[in-house]
């Protein structure tokens, strides 16, 4: 087994044992709310722009060091929570991001 499937492997297992997110799998199972389930990955439907995305649920274990890198810029030491959330929120989400970023940065 490669690194990547090791790493892809250890994330949906942290997806499915984080208590966190218990509700939220058995929402994407039932098929209810924005939740849904892509080859063992759990996702969040939402509507940024008009435009419907699927974004990856990140588990609990796993979001300081989320936020952390995408507050952290290849251009500029440090960018603010408002563009760290924008950064995030296209292709990542957990229920009360947004405060998340404006409470840790």
């Amino acid at each position: 087994m490669d690194k990547g499937s090791m790493v892809a492997d250890s994330f949906r297992s942290e997806q499915e044992c984080c208590a966190e997110l218990a509700l939220v799998w058995k929402h994407a199972k039932e098929g209810k709310g924005n939740y849904y389930e892509v080859d063992g990955y759990l996702f969040h439907r939402d509507k940024i722009l008009g435009e419907s995305i699927g974004q990856l649920v990140i588990p609990k274990c796993r979001r300081t060091k989320v936020l952390r890198l995408a507050h952290t810029s290849v251009f500029s030491s440090h960018i603010g929570p408002k563009k760290t959330l924008e950064r995030i929120k296209y292709s990542l989400f957990w229920e009360g991001l947004r405060g998340r970023c404006e409470e840790i940065l």
